[in-house]
């Protein structure tokens, strides 16, 4: 094996910028962990608020199979008929709350009573102030915990 005779330092200055190169590297490595940290903390409870608009599909809308400890939906009719009825909400996990609202305060929606929502009576949302607050029991299976009809 042959060993290398012309081995030569970095120019001068190279290895005085090196501690601040590092320095700043460890800056943005810590800034990048605490960004993490917050949006793991954030996801851990209440802060994980998944907030969108669903739309009725012959009576059911969908939150998908992921775990969202609280969720919010404003839901809006199937093709923006003036009235439709919500019978089911898919997926979910036993213990994640939901509330729903209506989109539009020109178009009702109306939570049905039965299988798939347990609630106490049909309730018509038909201003968007209206809230019903919904916790799974099951895969698919919401109960009412609280509805609160604010508008006129």
């Amino acid at each position: 094996m042959k060993v290398p005779t012309n081995i030569s330092l970095p120019s001068d200055g190279v290895i005085e910028k090196f501690p601040q190169f590092i320095k700043n590297l460890i800056w943005k490595l810590k800034t990048a962990l605490e960004e993490i940290s917050q949006a793991i903390n954030m996801n851990a409870g209440f802060g994980a608020i998944e907030s969108t608009e669903k739309t009725i599909a012959s009576g059911i809308i969908d939150v998908g199979a992921g775990y969202v400890p609280f969720r919010q939906y404003t839901v809006d009719t199937e093709s923006d008929d003036a009235t439709d009825d919500l019978d089911t909400i898919n997926g979910g996990h036993a213990g994640e709350l939901l509330i729903i609202l209506a989109a539009n305060t020109d178009r009702t929606v109306v939570a049905k009573d039965g299988a798939g929502l347990k609630l106490a009576g049909h309730f018509s949302m038909d201003n968007t102030e209206d809230i019903l607050l919904l916790r799974c029991t099951s895969t698919n299976v919401w109960a009412e915990v609280s509805r609160s009809n604010n508008g006129a």
